[in-house]
Order: structure tokens, then C-alpha cells, then sequence
């Protein structure tokens, strides 16, 4: 938990003019790029990535993007800092841990059996690929609500990456003839008439990834919310919940679709290989992939650049027998005459038209497409359906044959662009095949293993602590007690008279839930519906409920496999081996209680954590509403987790968070000894660094001599997303 994710590599982009490359080794002239007026061309370590129309002597690729983050996590006086006693110094040449390709080639997504991406549809009128069927239905009234989450940042690009497409056996892409040099504020957003064949400059990917992040966000509170609107609605009138679709068609009807709804071409600013996506109705309200049933993803005619369809990208679920993947390279089966209602083998012959001649026409003009994976992951107890993002990928060949089941069928033969990180996730096999299943994973088979569990047994979970960063042989398991869970020895407060658990989701049937400010707290199996309601009220130990009550999250302790890990520079820090959801309970933090005078009086503030039930949580602008504060005293204790603690201690800063904290009580109720716990804040995969945002405020950390503190912020963002120093 001490410094934060090092500052992300700098790549280096240089804008040339057709005079400039015409002598170069890349032989690259305007001629062969099919360019009509001036253009300037990016070079990013020697590989053209990226051709734009522009006017002439303009140096810029597009106008930076317009920065959206959602508010500040939750508000705290006082917070683990960074602990120089467990880092390295920094050093200019690493990675991030947790969010780099070495540790994600660790938690490779392993052989699962999905059956989620059936590729059904064909263009409509407007060139949209259909949902195979899926009718939308109304939207209902949209209520208030406050959860908002951000992106985590993904996996760093080597320096020796090259990121572009790659020429070949298909022809190079001929840029749009129609194209016109982009004007005010639609500069910087890329448009459908704007192929984007390679990654920005840093600066114009960061601002992307805040506008990904800030419809992330959207949607995730969305969609937590229409969890309790369509169970309302099936409990009234019956029906299947699809909280999804739902929450797409509230982002349509508010215009929060990213990118304004329009398609790109390639590349998706702000998006990096190994980013994962929780379910396809994600996918299609940030445009990455838009339609919910389809694999295939088109761009009609009239709307392409190129005169004709072409595709823009493909999901690879196992939704289809006759698919081969090989990781690098795979077999694609066009869509089709699938049958996604029953066994789902093929019970019909597929033909080269519409989505399938789009895919063809992207091979035949060199045009890559965005390839993802899907996955069924474990989060908790509960099978969620994950999508990785695994880059570009050309389509060099395409054809057709009798399939499995003895059908025609359309294969396309893909292959993966060089010069991309590496894969995260592993082959996708067809749903009907067995024993793909991953092995359980155990932490003595973990290099570097330092314990197979730092809890001794006391937390339901072991928690194991792993060096796998180096060598050093003194590197062991830091000297603490460790404290599962909080025990405040306070008196217990009023309970709940609710002999049915499922009674305690009802505010009104359940005294604990009406104590929440809106309502039952929880959704799915215990993921916080809302932050910024002061304390989140449990149900607890006096309860007459019983332990199946979902109103009993926080007090049952983990539900995902932590891992603490040794960092590059910033001591140690932690992940996780499964799947979290957004929403989620991590852990609590837990340590030794001290008075307000006690923690003023500390010679090591490391790891003080006031325990401040006034947070304010995430309040999106885009809902214009302020999440309810409880009237509650100001800070009365700190938790100190130097010399006792659990896993939450070893948690690091960031500037781009992706877990929270909120004040949950259950034991008793009294809210100046509040349960702090960690909830994710997004979706993280596993390998992913957990993280979450210390909120110090600069100039306010004075040290015994009165003098003020510094200490840079080594999270990896430029600013504004961060200020340079944590304090």
C-alpha cells in the first residue's frame, strides 16, 4: 500500500510530411496510401499506424479529447500513505505492476466453455447488424442513484512494441476519398469517415481513456440500478430480466452512447489489449462491439469510408462448432444458420453476404478488425460472462466448406497484426467440447511463493503473499497481527423482525433496510447498488433473518482468492485470482483503534485510516442529483494497521481507482466505529492490481517537525488526472 502504479511509459510519435517518408526507409508515399490532399502520417517506433486527412502543415493528429471523470472517491482526512520502509527506489524502465503484461500473462483467462456470442443477424436498413431477434422493450422511468465508476488502467505497451496494422497477404487500406479535415469540437473524436489504424500520441489515449471510463461509468450505474427496476417488473408481471438491455436503451434515449454513437475503424482510442468488458450490452454502449447477439460488427456502405461494408469487429464466444483458435491465429465461422436456441450446431447453409461479405471486404482492402474473447469467470459465487479485448487482427483469406454438421460454411482465417502486447486471454473452444475447464488454481504452485496464507486461517479465504518480481531471498512476509475483521465491542443495535430472509430486501418489511438512505444497499448477490449514502446498514447478529439474508455482505468476510505481490516500487500490493465484479465486496480494513489525540500523536502515520462515515461517494453531473449525507459526527477514531491488520493493508494508491470505500454497519450502530470496507469500484480481472484513491489533498500532511510533506505520485497518469503528488 505504499507508492502508486509508476508513471506509464512514454511512446514516441513523430508527425512527418509526405516529403519527410518519401526518403525514408518505410517507402511509404501518398501515392501508396491512397491519400487525396495533404495528410499527416504518424510514426510510432519506425511503423506507420495511423493516415489522416488534414490540411496542410497541420502537425496535429486531432484536437485532444474533451476530459470527463466522475468526482473524487470518498472523502478522508487522514489515509494510508506511501511507506518508504517497503519500496524500491523508482526506476525509469518498469511497468506497472498489476496492470502489465508480465503479471497478466500470469492470469491467463483459461480454456471455458461460453455460449453467449451466437453470430446471428444481418445488416438492417441503416446498416446496423440485427440482435438476432431480441426485441426491445420500453424503457422504464429511470430513479436516482449514485454509483459512477472508472476505468483501470491496462496493460502497458513494451517499448519495443510496434502497434499498427502489418501488411499481409491483402492489400494495403485506401484512406476515405470522402474525408474531410475535422473542424471545432469534433476534432480529437474519431468519426466513420476516419479509419484508425494504430494507437495516438499518450496524451490523446489518456484523455480517451477517460471519456472510455466516464461511459463505463454510466453504464455500470445503470445498470445496477435496472437490476431492482426488472426485478420489480418480472415479480409484477412476470417476463425474463434483462437489466442489460435495459440499461442500453437508457443510454440511447439520454445520448450517452460513446462517441456519439458512431463507429471506429481499427484502433479504439483508450482501449489497450487486454482490457476486459463484463457482458456484450458493454460492449455496445461504449461502440466497441454493437450488436448484442451478433459476432460480426459492420460498417454498411453508405456510412464506409472504402464505398463498400466493411467490418469493424468480431467476437469469438464459442458460439460456433466449426470455429479453430490458436491464439495468434484462428478459423472464424461467418454467421448464420446457427442454431443459438438449441444445440446451437448449424442447421443451415451459410452464405458470403452481408455480415459475412463485410468481414471478406475488410480482409480483401487490409482493413483489421477489433477481436474479442469471451470468457465465463468466477466472481465470488456467482458465473459472470467476461470479454477481453485482444487487438487488431487481419482477415488474409476466406472461403467455403461443408461444416461439422454438414452445412456450408463461411471461414474466415485470421490473423493477429505484430507489434501488440501480448494475449491475455487464452483459445476460446466450441461450447459442445468438455474438460476445458482450468485446473484449481493452488497458491504452492505460485512462484516466488513468501506463504500460502498470511491469515493463518483466520480469514475464510487464504490469503497467500507471492515474490515473483526477483530473487532476493530476505524478501518475507511483513512482521504484523493479522485481524480479519473489526471486533468494536459495542452494544448491538436495534434488529430487524424478519423471519424470511428474502423480507430483508423490502424497506418495507425491514427496519435494517429502511436505515439505508435508498433503500436495500445490495443487488445480484451482494454488489452495492450506490455509494453516498453515509453508512451502508446490515442486517446483524440480532437479526432473526439467518445467514442466507442478503442484507449480510461485509460481516461474512472474503469471497474472492487475494493474492499479495511484490511490486517494482511500491512494496507490496494485491490482486486477485478471480473475476471481480463491479460492485463487489474486496475486503474490510482492518487494524488497532486509536482516539483522534492517539493518531495525531503517531510517529509512523503509514497506515492510519480515519474512520469517516460522512463520504460522499461517486455523484455523476450527467444525473443531477447529490447523493444523501447523514447528519454524523466528525472523525472520533483511526484504524492503525502498521503493527496489526489483513490483506486491505497491503492495497496501494491510484489515481484512476478501481475500488472504493464505504462505511458498513452491522455489529452495532454506532457510526464513528464504522466497518471500512473496499468494494470494486469496476470490473477487475484477475491479475489486476486493486487499488483505490487515498485522497490526500496536497499541503495538508505536516510532519513531527511542522513542516509539510511531499511525496510524488507515481500512479502513471499525466495531469490534470493527476497532480503529481500524493501529499
Amino acid at each position: 500500500m505504499a507508492a502508486q502504479v509508476l508513471a506509464l511509459r512514454k511512446q514516441h510519435e513523430t508527425p512527418l510530411s509526405m516529403t519527410a517518408l518519401a526518403g525514408s526507409a518505410m517507402r511509404y508515399s501518398q501515392k501508396d496510401l491512397s491519400l487525396r490532399g495533404p495528410c499527416i502520417v504518424y510514426a510510432i517506433h519506425r511503423v506507420v499506424v495511423m493516415a489522416v486527412p488534414g490540411e496542410a502543415g497541420d502537425a496535429e493528429l486531432a484536437l485532444r479529447l474533451h476530459q470527463e471523470l466522475s468526482g473524487l472517491p470518498t472523502r478522508r482526512r487522514r489515509s494510508p500513505s506511501q511507506r518508504d520502509g517497503n519500496c524500491d527506489s523508482p526506476s525509469a524502465d518498469v511497468s506497472p505492476s498489476g496492470s502489465g503484461a508480465p503479471l497478466e500473462s500470469i492470469f491467463k483467462k483459461p480454456r471455458l466453455e461460453v455460449n453467449d456470442s451466437a453470430q446471428a443477424g444481418s445488416l438492417s436498413s441503416d446498416g446496423e447488424p440485427t440482435n438476432g431477434g431480441e426485441d426491445e422493450e420500453p424503457l422504464p422511468e429511470r430513479g436516482s442513484g449514485t454509483w459512477i465508476t472508472r476505468r483501470q488502467r491496462s496493460p502497458v505497451i513494451p517499448d519495443s512494441a510496434q502497434v499498427g496494422w502489418v501488411k499481409k497477404s491483402c492489400s494495403e487500406p485506401s484512406a476515405p476519398s470522402n474525408a474531410a479535415p475535422l473542424q471545432g469540437a469534433d476534432r480529437g473524436k474519431p468519426s466513420e469517415a476516419e479509419p484508425n489504424l494504430g494507437s495516438a500520441p499518450p496524451d490523446l489515449e489518456q484523455e480517451a481513456a477517460a471519456r472510455v471510463r466516464k461511459a463505463l461509468a454510466v453504464y455500470n450505474h445503470e445498470r445496477l440500478h435496472q437490476v431492482v427496476k426488472e426485478e420489480e417488473r418480472v415479480k409484477a408481471d412476470g417476463g425474463t430480466k434483462r437489466p442489460d438491455l435495459k440499461t442500453l436503451q437508457a443510454m440511447r434515449k439520454r445520448k450517452q452512447i460513446l462517441h456519439d454513437g458512431k463507429k471506429v475503424i481499427g484502433h479504439f482510442p483508450g482501449v489497450k489489449v487486454g482490457d476486459s468488458f463484463y457482458e456484450r450490452a458493454q460492449l455496445s454502449a461504449l461502440r466497441l462491439h454493437t450488436p448484442p447477439v451478433a459476432g460480426i460488427d459492420t460498417l454498411a456502405a453508405d456510412k464506409s469510408p472504402y464505398g463498400t461494408s466493411i467490418a469493424t469487429s468480431i467476437v469469438l464466444a464459442g458460439g460456433y462448432e466449426d470455429d479453430v483458435d490458436k491464439g495468434e491465429t484462428f478459423t472464424y465461422t461467418g454467421a448464420g444458420g446457427n442454431n443459438i436456441k438449441g444445440n446451437r450446431r448449424q442447421g443451415d447453409h451459410q452464405k458470403l453476404e452481408g455480415v459475412n461479405q463485410a468481414l471478406a471486404n475488410s480482409g480483401r482492402l487490409g482493413v483489421p478488425v477489433r477481436v474479442f474473447r469471451g470468457f465465463e469467470e468466477t466472481s465470488g459465487n456467482t458465473k459472470v460472462r467476461v470479454f477481453t479485448y485482444d487487438g487488431l487482427y487481419l482477415c488474409v483469406n476466406n472461403w467455403i466448406q461443408r461444416g461439422i454438421s454438414g452445412f456450408d460454411v463461411v471461414k474466415f482465417e485470421m490473423q493477429r497484426q505484430g507489434g501488440q502486447p501480448p494475449l491475455s486471454s487464452q483459445q476460446v473452444y466450441f461450447v459442445g467440447q468438455r474438460g476445458s475447464l482450468p485446473k484449481t488454481m493452488k497458491a504452492a504452485d505460485r512462484p516466488g511463493l513468501i506463504s500460502t496464507d498470511i491469515s493463518g486461517g483466520r480469514d475464510t479465504i487464504p490469503v497467500c503473499m507471492v515474490n515473483d518480481l526477483d530473487k532476493e531471498d530476505a524478501v518475507g512476509a511483513p512482521a504484523f497481527e493479522y485481524i480479519a475483521r473489526m471486533d468494536h465491542r459495542q452494544e448491538e443495535g436495534p434488529a430487524c423482525k424478519c423471519t424470511n430472509p428474502g423480507d430483508c430486501s423490502d424497506p418495507n418489511k425491514c427496519a435494517c433496510a429502511r436505515r439505508n438512505d435508498f433503500g436495500f444497499p445490495y443487488v445480484e448477490g451482494g454488489r452495492l447498488q450506490q455509494t453516498g449514502q453515509g453508512v451502508v446498514y446490515e442486517c446483524g447478529p440480532s437479526c432473526g433473518c439467518g445467514d442466507n439474508c442478503p442484507s449480510r455482505v461485509v460481516q461474512k468476510g472474503l469471497s474472492h482468492r487475494l493474492e499479495v505481490f511484490k511490486t517494482r516500487n511500491r512494496g507490496f500490493g494485491v490482486r486477485s485470482w478471480d473475476f471481480i465484479q463491479v460492485g463487489s465486496f474486496i475486503c474490510e480494513y482492518t487494524g488497532q483503534i486509536l482516539t483522534d489525540a492517539q493518531a495525531h500523536e503517531c510517529d509512523d502515520d503509514s497506515y492510519l485510516f480515519n474512520i469517516d462515515p460522512t463520504t460522499d461517494g461517486f455523484v455523476g453531473e450527467e444525473f443531477g442529483a447529490e447523493a444523501s449525507i447523514s447528519k454524523l459526527p466528525q472523525v472520533e477514531y483511526s484504524i492503525d494497521a502498521l503493527r496489526a491488520g489483513n490483506v486491505a493493508r497491503f492495497v496501494n494508491h491510484s489515481c484512476t481507482p478501481n475500488a472504493v470505500v464505504q462505511s458498513v454497519l452491522f455489529d452495532h450502530h454506532n457510526p464513528s466505529l464504522s466497518h471500512i470496507a473496499l468494494f470494486a469500484y469496476d470490473n477487475i480481472p484477475p491479475g489486476r492490481e486493486i487499488t483505490y484513491d487515498y485522497n490526500y489533498k496536497v499541503g495538508t500532511v505536516i510532519g513531527v517537525d511542522n513542516e509539510e510533506k511531499v511525496l510524488d505520485c507515481l500512479c502513471g497518469n499525466k495531469p490534470p488526472i493527476c497532480k503529481g503528488r500524493l501529499y
